[in-house]
């Protein structure tokens, strides 16, 4: 799991410094990642926190202990991302922001991390 996150943020970090990512607000996802006793207290995803002045919108995402070393992990940050640009979406909306989802998740496809 820990290399399919770093290995997302990397890709994602050089498209952002290439210019290709979409303009608008910026979004911040922490993964949780469970381990035996050590939980993030929650189970699935939360976000919130943002402000205009920082003009990020923050995600948490509970990893299960059993994802950890899945051979599907890649996959499994592929859907939290996605399931983020859904959020997003929905919260900007509400808001009256605008927020272009279909080219996050565009990005997603261009740096390999989405099919």
């Amino acid at each position: 799991m820990s290399k399919a996150i770093t290995n997302a943020a990397a890709v994602l970090t050089q498209h952002d410094r290439k210019g290709k990512l979409p303009p608008g607000p910026s979004l911040d996802i922490t993964f949780m990642l469970t381990y035996k006793a050590d939980n993030p207290g929650f189970t699935g995803m939360r976000m919130g926190g943002y402000t205009e002045q920082e003009n990020t919108l923050y995600f948490e995402r509970a990893v299960p202990e059993d994802l950890l070393e899945s051979s599907r992990a890649g996959e499994f940050v592929s859907l939290v991302l996605e399931d983020m640009f859904d959020n997003a979406t929905d919260y900007f909306a509400d808001r009256g922001r605008l927020f272009n989802p279909a080219g996050w998740k565009e990005s997603l496809r261009q740096v390999g991390i989405a099919r």
